[in-house]
Protein backbone atom coordinates (compact mmCIF):
# COMPACT_ATOMS: atom_id res chain seq x y z
CA UNK A 1 0.00 0.00 0.00
CA UNK A 2 2.63 2.06 0.88
CA UNK A 3 4.59 1.45 -2.36
CA UNK A 4 1.44 2.26 -4.15
CA UNK A 5 0.54 5.39 -2.27
CA UNK A 6 4.51 6.64 -3.45
CA UNK A 7 3.81 5.44 -7.16
CA UNK A 8 0.36 7.28 -7.25
CA UNK A 9 1.88 10.63 -5.20
CA UNK A 10 5.01 10.51 -8.45
CA UNK A 11 2.21 10.23 -10.71
CA UNK A 12 0.42 13.17 -9.34
CA UNK A 13 3.72 15.18 -9.21
CA UNK A 14 4.83 14.40 -12.96
CA UNK A 15 1.08 15.36 -14.33
CA UNK A 16 1.96 18.91 -12.52
CA UNK A 17 5.06 19.35 -13.91
CA UNK A 18 3.55 18.42 -17.17
CA UNK A 19 0.99 20.73 -16.95
CA UNK A 20 3.56 23.50 -16.09
CA UNK A 21 6.36 22.57 -18.45
CA UNK A 22 3.27 22.58 -21.04
CA UNK A 23 1.87 26.22 -20.20
CA UNK A 24 5.30 27.26 -20.70
CA UNK A 25 6.04 25.75 -23.69
CA UNK A 26 2.59 27.32 -25.60
CA UNK A 27 3.24 30.27 -27.83
CA UNK A 28 1.32 33.40 -28.76
CA UNK A 29 0.13 32.78 -32.91
CA UNK A 30 2.80 34.02 -35.15
CA UNK A 31 0.87 37.19 -36.19
CA UNK A 32 -0.17 38.63 -32.82
CA UNK A 33 1.54 41.20 -31.61
CA UNK A 34 1.47 43.72 -28.58
CA UNK A 35 1.42 47.28 -29.16
CA UNK A 36 3.67 49.29 -26.70
CA UNK A 37 4.54 53.31 -26.75
CA UNK A 38 7.28 55.43 -24.65
CA UNK A 39 7.22 59.03 -24.53
CA UNK A 40 10.11 61.35 -23.74
CA UNK A 41 8.53 63.58 -21.00
CA UNK A 42 11.48 65.90 -20.69
CA UNK A 43 11.26 67.04 -24.70
CA UNK A 44 9.18 70.04 -25.07
CA UNK A 45 6.53 69.11 -26.16
CA UNK A 46 6.91 65.47 -25.37
CA UNK A 47 7.61 63.10 -28.59
CA UNK A 48 6.14 59.44 -28.58
CA UNK A 49 6.85 56.33 -30.62
CA UNK A 50 4.80 53.36 -31.19
CA UNK A 51 5.70 50.13 -32.11
CA UNK A 52 4.94 46.39 -32.05
CA UNK A 53 6.25 44.29 -29.53
CA UNK A 54 6.67 40.37 -30.82
CA UNK A 55 6.09 38.16 -27.57
CA UNK A 56 7.57 35.35 -28.59
CA UNK A 57 10.49 36.95 -29.06
CA UNK A 58 10.83 40.24 -27.85
CA UNK A 59 11.31 41.48 -31.21
CA UNK A 60 10.48 45.40 -31.16
CA UNK A 61 9.70 47.18 -34.80
CA UNK A 62 8.82 51.12 -34.79
CA UNK A 63 5.51 51.63 -36.22
CA UNK A 64 5.27 55.78 -36.31
CA UNK A 65 7.29 58.42 -33.88
CA UNK A 66 6.13 62.27 -33.31
CA UNK A 67 7.66 64.28 -35.94
CA UNK A 68 9.98 67.18 -34.48
CA UNK A 69 6.86 70.03 -35.75
CA UNK A 70 3.83 69.04 -36.72
CA UNK A 71 0.64 67.40 -34.70
CA UNK A 72 1.75 64.80 -32.16
CA UNK A 73 0.16 62.28 -30.23
CA UNK A 74 -1.61 64.06 -27.47
CA UNK A 75 -0.36 62.90 -23.44
CA UNK A 76 -2.43 63.13 -20.26
CA UNK A 77 -2.65 65.80 -17.77
CA UNK A 78 0.56 65.68 -15.84
CA UNK A 79 1.58 62.56 -16.85
CA UNK A 80 3.22 62.81 -19.97
CA UNK A 81 2.80 59.51 -21.63
CA UNK A 82 -0.27 58.08 -23.34
CA UNK A 83 -0.84 55.17 -21.15
CA UNK A 84 -4.89 55.10 -21.20
CA UNK A 85 -5.39 57.72 -23.71
CA UNK A 86 -4.19 55.68 -26.69
CA UNK A 87 -5.48 51.90 -27.99
CA UNK A 88 -5.03 49.27 -29.82
CA UNK A 89 -8.25 48.33 -31.19
CA UNK A 90 -8.06 43.95 -32.79
CA UNK A 91 -7.64 43.29 -35.31
CA UNK A 92 -4.98 46.04 -36.75
CA UNK A 93 -5.71 49.60 -35.04
CA UNK A 94 -4.53 51.71 -32.68
CA UNK A 95 -6.31 54.65 -31.71
CA UNK A 96 -5.15 57.94 -30.02
CA UNK A 97 -6.14 61.67 -30.11
CA UNK A 98 -3.50 63.96 -32.27
CA UNK A 99 -3.28 67.21 -32.63
CA UNK A 100 -1.11 70.21 -32.62
CA UNK A 101 1.20 71.06 -29.71
CA UNK A 102 -0.01 73.83 -28.41
CA UNK A 103 -4.17 74.50 -27.75
CA UNK A 104 -5.82 77.65 -29.20
CA UNK A 105 -8.97 78.06 -27.67
CA UNK A 106 -11.55 76.35 -29.45
CA UNK A 107 -9.22 74.85 -31.38
CA UNK A 108 -10.92 70.78 -32.05
CA UNK A 109 -8.62 67.97 -31.79
CA UNK A 110 -8.95 64.44 -33.63
CA UNK A 111 -9.57 61.26 -32.53
CA UNK A 112 -7.36 59.28 -34.95
CA UNK A 113 -6.72 55.69 -36.17
CA UNK A 114 -3.66 53.97 -37.17
CA UNK A 115 -3.68 50.66 -39.10
CA UNK A 116 -1.35 48.35 -38.80
CA UNK A 117 0.22 48.33 -42.75
CA UNK A 118 0.85 44.99 -44.92
CA UNK A 119 4.32 44.16 -45.22
CA UNK A 120 6.19 46.97 -47.44
CA UNK A 121 3.36 49.60 -46.66
CA UNK A 122 3.87 52.92 -44.82
CA UNK A 123 1.08 53.40 -41.70
CA UNK A 124 -0.20 56.87 -41.67
CA UNK A 125 -2.76 58.98 -39.13
CA UNK A 126 -6.12 58.70 -40.29
CA UNK A 127 -8.99 61.39 -38.67
CA UNK A 128 -11.76 59.48 -37.25
CA UNK A 129 -13.78 62.18 -35.19
CA UNK A 130 -13.09 65.98 -33.83
CA UNK A 131 -13.13 66.57 -30.22
CA UNK A 132 -13.20 69.77 -28.52
CA UNK A 133 -10.30 70.33 -25.52
CA UNK A 134 -12.27 68.15 -23.01
CA UNK A 135 -9.79 67.10 -20.65
CA UNK A 136 -8.31 70.17 -18.92
CA UNK A 137 -9.18 72.89 -16.93
CA UNK A 138 -9.57 76.10 -18.13
CA UNK A 139 -6.35 77.08 -16.47
CA UNK A 140 -4.34 74.66 -19.33
CA UNK A 141 -5.19 76.12 -22.39
CA UNK A 142 -2.37 76.79 -24.45
CA UNK A 143 -0.58 73.92 -23.47
CA UNK A 144 -0.04 70.08 -24.88
CA UNK A 145 -1.00 67.88 -22.57
CA UNK A 146 -4.56 67.54 -22.91
CA UNK A 147 -5.48 63.92 -23.76
CA UNK A 148 -8.36 61.89 -22.12
CA UNK A 149 -8.83 58.33 -21.60
CA UNK A 150 -9.88 56.39 -24.42
CA UNK A 151 -11.96 53.30 -24.40
CA UNK A 152 -12.94 52.00 -27.74
CA UNK A 153 -16.21 49.76 -28.59
CA UNK A 154 -14.59 46.44 -30.18
CA UNK A 155 -16.54 47.03 -33.40
CA UNK A 156 -14.91 50.66 -33.24
CA UNK A 157 -18.38 52.71 -33.61
CA UNK A 158 -18.16 54.03 -30.11
CA UNK A 159 -15.48 55.74 -27.90
CA UNK A 160 -15.74 56.43 -24.48
CA UNK A 161 -13.71 59.59 -22.94
CA UNK A 162 -12.87 61.11 -19.50
CA UNK A 163 -14.20 65.05 -19.97
CA UNK A 164 -13.97 67.93 -17.35
CA UNK A 165 -15.45 70.16 -20.26
CA UNK A 166 -16.83 70.60 -23.68
CA UNK A 167 -14.16 73.17 -25.39
CA UNK A 168 -14.55 76.04 -23.46
CA UNK A 169 -17.07 74.71 -21.52
CA UNK A 170 -16.85 73.96 -18.14
CA UNK A 171 -18.93 70.34 -17.12
CA UNK A 172 -21.18 70.51 -14.03
CA UNK A 173 -18.49 67.73 -12.67
CA UNK A 174 -16.28 64.57 -13.88
CA UNK A 175 -17.87 63.09 -17.22
CA UNK A 176 -17.74 59.71 -19.13
CA UNK A 177 -18.83 61.12 -22.86
CA UNK A 178 -20.05 57.78 -25.00
CA UNK A 179 -19.85 58.96 -28.36
CA UNK A 180 -20.50 57.93 -31.31
CA UNK A 181 -17.98 57.64 -34.17
CA UNK A 182 -20.22 59.15 -36.36
CA UNK A 183 -20.34 62.47 -34.70
CA UNK A 184 -23.25 62.45 -32.46
CA UNK A 185 -22.76 62.41 -28.38
CA UNK A 186 -24.83 59.41 -27.01
CA UNK A 187 -24.61 59.78 -23.15
CA UNK A 188 -22.78 61.63 -20.49
CA UNK A 189 -22.46 59.69 -17.18
CA UNK A 190 -21.66 61.58 -14.40
CA UNK A 191 -18.51 60.13 -12.30
CA UNK A 192 -19.50 62.09 -8.99
CA UNK A 193 -17.26 64.67 -7.39
CA UNK A 194 -14.23 63.66 -5.73
CA UNK A 195 -13.86 61.04 -7.89
CA UNK A 196 -12.04 59.92 -10.97
CA UNK A 197 -12.13 57.46 -13.67
CA UNK A 198 -8.53 55.41 -13.82
CA UNK A 199 -9.18 52.97 -16.65
CA UNK A 200 -12.62 51.63 -18.42
CA UNK A 201 -12.79 48.70 -21.24
CA UNK A 202 -15.70 48.06 -23.16
CA UNK A 203 -17.89 43.99 -23.49
CA UNK A 204 -16.71 42.66 -26.16
CA UNK A 205 -20.30 43.03 -27.31
CA UNK A 206 -19.89 46.74 -26.95
CA UNK A 207 -22.82 47.24 -24.94
CA UNK A 208 -21.63 47.74 -21.98
CA UNK A 209 -18.53 49.93 -20.23
CA UNK A 210 -16.62 48.64 -17.36
CA UNK A 211 -15.02 51.55 -16.05
CA UNK A 212 -12.65 51.98 -12.52
CA UNK A 213 -13.07 54.87 -9.99
CA UNK A 214 -10.90 55.94 -7.52
CA UNK A 215 -11.43 59.19 -4.77
CA UNK A 216 -9.03 62.22 -5.56
CA UNK A 217 -6.98 63.66 -3.43
CA UNK A 218 -3.99 63.07 -0.87
CA UNK A 219 -3.09 62.68 2.53
CA UNK A 220 -3.94 65.71 3.27
CA UNK A 221 -7.41 66.30 0.45
CA UNK A 222 -8.43 62.76 0.41
CA UNK A 223 -12.36 62.95 2.07
CA UNK A 224 -12.88 59.66 3.92
CA UNK A 225 -16.39 59.16 3.16
CA UNK A 226 -15.83 58.56 -0.84
CA UNK A 227 -13.74 55.26 -0.17
CA UNK A 228 -16.63 53.15 -0.36
CA UNK A 229 -17.66 54.71 -3.54
CA UNK A 230 -14.13 53.19 -5.03
CA UNK A 231 -14.03 49.99 -7.18
CA UNK A 232 -15.60 48.54 -10.91
CA UNK A 233 -18.50 49.95 -12.21
CA UNK A 234 -20.75 48.58 -15.09
CA UNK A 235 -22.59 51.25 -17.48
CA UNK A 236 -25.11 49.89 -19.91
CA UNK A 237 -25.40 52.14 -22.80
CA UNK A 238 -28.34 51.38 -23.98
CA UNK A 239 -30.19 51.55 -21.19
CA UNK A 240 -28.29 54.34 -19.68
CA UNK A 241 -27.83 52.92 -16.32
CA UNK A 242 -24.78 51.93 -13.79
CA UNK A 243 -24.38 49.24 -11.32
CA UNK A 244 -21.86 49.13 -8.58
CA UNK A 245 -19.65 45.32 -9.40
CA UNK A 246 -17.00 45.48 -6.78
CA UNK A 247 -15.38 47.37 -4.59
CA UNK A 248 -11.67 47.70 -4.40
CA UNK A 249 -8.79 50.45 -5.06
CA UNK A 250 -8.42 49.75 -8.87
CA UNK A 251 -5.73 51.02 -11.03
CA UNK A 252 -6.67 49.03 -14.17
CA UNK A 253 -9.37 47.19 -15.60
CA UNK A 254 -9.17 44.83 -18.63
CA UNK A 255 -12.93 42.39 -20.44
CA UNK A 256 -11.49 39.30 -21.75
CA UNK A 257 -13.09 38.24 -24.87
CA UNK A 258 -15.51 35.69 -23.50
CA UNK A 259 -17.09 38.39 -21.26
CA UNK A 260 -18.04 36.83 -18.48
CA UNK A 261 -15.29 37.97 -16.20
CA UNK A 262 -13.21 40.94 -15.83
CA UNK A 263 -9.87 41.42 -14.98
CA UNK A 264 -8.51 44.41 -12.45
CA UNK A 265 -5.00 45.76 -11.44
CA UNK A 266 -5.58 46.08 -7.29
CA UNK A 267 -4.27 48.42 -4.81
CA UNK A 268 -4.23 46.76 -1.31
CA UNK A 269 -5.66 50.55 -0.18
CA UNK A 270 -5.83 53.64 -1.68
CA UNK A 271 -2.33 54.45 -0.94
CA UNK A 272 -0.74 51.35 -2.30
CA UNK A 273 0.57 49.90 -5.42
CA UNK A 274 -0.64 47.66 -7.16
CA UNK A 275 0.20 44.41 -6.54
CA UNK A 276 -2.30 41.66 -7.17
CA UNK A 277 -4.55 40.95 -10.27
CA UNK A 278 -7.73 39.98 -10.25
CA UNK A 279 -10.24 38.55 -11.98
CA UNK A 280 -14.00 38.47 -10.90
CA UNK A 281 -17.17 37.05 -12.16
CA UNK A 282 -19.59 39.15 -14.60
CA UNK A 283 -22.42 39.68 -13.90
CA UNK A 284 -21.71 38.31 -10.49
CA UNK A 285 -18.75 40.09 -9.04
CA UNK A 286 -17.45 37.15 -7.03
CA UNK A 287 -13.87 36.62 -7.38
CA UNK A 288 -12.71 34.21 -9.05
CA UNK A 289 -8.95 34.40 -9.40
CA UNK A 290 -6.01 36.34 -8.43
CA UNK A 291 -1.98 36.77 -8.62
CA UNK A 292 0.50 38.97 -7.48
CA UNK A 293 2.71 40.56 -9.04
CA UNK A 294 6.30 42.14 -8.53
CA UNK A 295 6.03 46.04 -8.13
CA UNK A 296 3.06 47.61 -9.42
CA UNK A 297 0.41 46.64 -12.23
CA UNK A 298 -0.48 49.76 -14.19
CA UNK A 299 -2.18 48.48 -17.65
CA UNK A 300 -3.81 45.07 -18.56
CA UNK A 301 -4.37 43.64 -22.03
CA UNK A 302 -6.11 40.29 -22.75
CA UNK A 303 -5.77 38.97 -26.53
CA UNK A 304 -8.42 38.59 -28.71
CA UNK A 305 -8.22 34.91 -28.49
CA UNK A 306 -8.30 34.86 -24.60
CA UNK A 307 -5.20 33.22 -24.23
CA UNK A 308 -2.84 35.51 -23.25
CA UNK A 309 -2.94 38.56 -20.61
CA UNK A 310 -0.71 41.17 -21.00
CA UNK A 311 0.18 43.52 -17.77
CA UNK A 312 2.61 46.40 -17.48
CA UNK A 313 4.63 46.75 -14.46
CA UNK A 314 6.51 49.27 -13.12
CA UNK A 315 9.08 47.70 -10.76
CA UNK A 316 12.16 49.67 -8.96
CA UNK A 317 14.15 51.27 -11.47
CA UNK A 318 12.40 49.65 -15.01
CA UNK A 319 9.14 49.58 -16.58
CA UNK A 320 8.22 45.93 -17.75
CA UNK A 321 5.84 44.01 -20.07
CA UNK A 322 4.71 40.63 -18.98
CA UNK A 323 2.77 37.94 -20.92
CA UNK A 324 0.80 35.67 -18.63
CA UNK A 325 -1.02 32.27 -20.26
CA UNK A 326 -4.90 32.02 -19.07
CA UNK A 327 -4.43 28.23 -18.50
CA UNK A 328 -2.12 28.71 -16.12
CA UNK A 329 1.47 28.98 -14.82
CA UNK A 330 4.27 32.39 -13.86
CA UNK A 331 4.15 35.11 -16.22
CA UNK A 332 7.54 35.94 -18.34
CA UNK A 333 8.91 39.16 -19.15
CA UNK A 334 8.99 40.20 -22.23
CA UNK A 335 10.18 43.61 -22.21
CA UNK A 336 12.26 45.68 -20.38
CA UNK A 337 12.69 49.33 -20.31
CA UNK A 338 14.88 51.04 -17.43
CA UNK A 339 12.90 54.03 -15.92
CA UNK A 340 15.24 57.06 -17.69
CA UNK A 341 14.70 56.04 -21.26
CA UNK A 342 11.08 57.51 -21.31
CA UNK A 343 7.31 56.41 -20.35
CA UNK A 344 6.39 52.67 -21.32
CA UNK A 345 2.34 52.65 -21.99
CA UNK A 346 0.98 49.26 -23.03
CA UNK A 347 -1.64 50.12 -25.59
CA UNK A 348 -2.78 46.33 -26.41
CA UNK A 349 -3.01 43.61 -28.77
CA UNK A 350 -3.30 43.48 -32.61
CA UNK A 351 -2.78 40.91 -35.49
CA UNK A 352 0.05 41.49 -38.47
CA UNK A 353 -1.84 41.74 -41.99
CA UNK A 354 -1.35 39.15 -44.02
CA UNK A 355 1.05 40.35 -47.24
CA UNK A 356 -0.13 41.10 -50.96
Amino acid sequence: MRITGCFTAVLCLAALALGTVNALAAEPDSDLRLVIAVTQPTEMPPATTISLLDPRSGAVSELYRDPKAGRHLLVKIAGSDVLGSARAAPPADIYAFVGPTVADPGALDALSVLRVPRPGAQAAWKQVLEVPLSFSEASPYGLWNRAPLLAVSPRQDRAAITALRIGERALAGPMIRVLSMYGTEEWQLAVGKGLRVVDFAWSPDGKQLAYALSPEGDEHTLEEPLLPQAGVYVADVAARTSSFLQHCYPVAVAWPPKGDRITIAVQPDVWGTAGVVRTIAFPGGKRSEEFSVAGSAEALAWSDDGRWLAVQLAEKGVQVVQMRASSGGWGRDIFRLPAGDGRLALLGWVRLPRGG
